[in-house]
């Protein structure tokens, strides 16, 4: 099916945007964590996107489209790349090409950071981050390019000051970079809350993404996109799962029902008979 026969001039309200993190050649990192998906794995998503008639688009697309000024595909999916890892220049950038596709790369504002540092702190070895020149080729080439914060900081923990440290001096330090304006911003960990959604919309970007926190539609809240997490586990038949099915609605109403069982049980446990003691400087501890 070629573009043409895809264009419709309406955009799909039920628009997919699909997370990935490592794209990764090497067979023992692919299965060393979930964030690794592996060259061969990411090769027949596409083929299997391309085969189901999709077709990828960047958020800024999707802002034209609001615009008016361009049409959309009948089938449109996102593809996000979160952290900026030099994987998804060295395999899903060339991989994407052959398609003639683009997609949404995250990246730290802070450029002096070469490798990943969070997740060393849950056991894993540090991968490296794309560098400047890599970044603006595939910002040259078609990639939309989003800030992921300065130093990949939990926004919803540092104090406020920080915060919005880390959301605006990343979108400038990224539009210096790139000569152009920054529109998207990804929360780190995909964790936010409604005082960081403010932030991130007073600072100037016209969308943000989360994970499993925003509404199952896409763009009813835009400042807390959904996302489907793509792991190294998701096979071609998974992978259908979540294409071909409402599969972030299955979440959502999973993430409810959860929440609305803990709820119960939290209710129904007895209370916690609280004992105060004083202590020598004059304060109480609470047991």
């Amino acid at each position: 099916m070629n573009y043409e026969e895809r264009v419709n001039g309406v955009a799909n309200s039920g628009i997919k945007v699909l997370m990935y993190h490592k794209i990764t050649d090497d067979k023992k990192l692919w299965r060393s964590h979930w964030t690794y998906v592996s060259a061969e794995q990411f090769a027949k998503h596409l083929a299997l996107l391309d085969s189901w008639g999709f077709t990828p688009i960047t958020f800024n697309d999707y802002l034209l489209y609001k615009k008016g000024e361009i049409n959309l595909p009948k089938k449109s999916v996102i593809i996000t790349f979160d952290d900026g890892y030099e994987g998804v220049y060295n395999i899903a950038f060339p991989k994407l090409k052959e398609f003639g596709w683009n997609a949404v790369l995250f990246v730290l504002g802070d450029r002096v950071i070469k490798s990943d540092f969070w997740d060393k702190k849950i056991g894993l070895s540090e991968s490296r981050l794309l560098n400047q020149e890599q970044v603006i080729q595939m910002y040259e080439a078609g990639f939309e390019i989003g800030s992921h914060s300065m130093r990949h900081s939990n926004l919803v923990s540092v104090p406020l000051r920080i915060a919005r440290y880390e959301i605006i001096q990343s979108k400038e330090n990224l539009q210096s970079l790139l000569k152009s304006r920054v529109r998207s911003f990804c929360y780190p960990y995909g964790l936010t809350n409604t005082t960081v959604k403010n932030l991130v919309e007073e600072c100037g970007y016209d969308l943000a993404c989360g994970v499993y926190t925003g509404p199952p539609k896409f763009w009813e809240d835009r400042y807390d996109i959904r996302r489907i997490t793509i792991k190294n586990s998701t096979n071609s038949f998974s992978f259908g799962i979540k294409m071909l099915a409402p599969f972030e609605y299955y979440e959502w109403i999973g993430s409810r029902v959860k929440r609305s069982v803990r709820h119960t049980l939290k209710k129904n446990q007895p209370q916690k008979e609280y004992i105060t003691a004083a202590t020598t400087d004059g304060t109480y501890l609470h047991a």
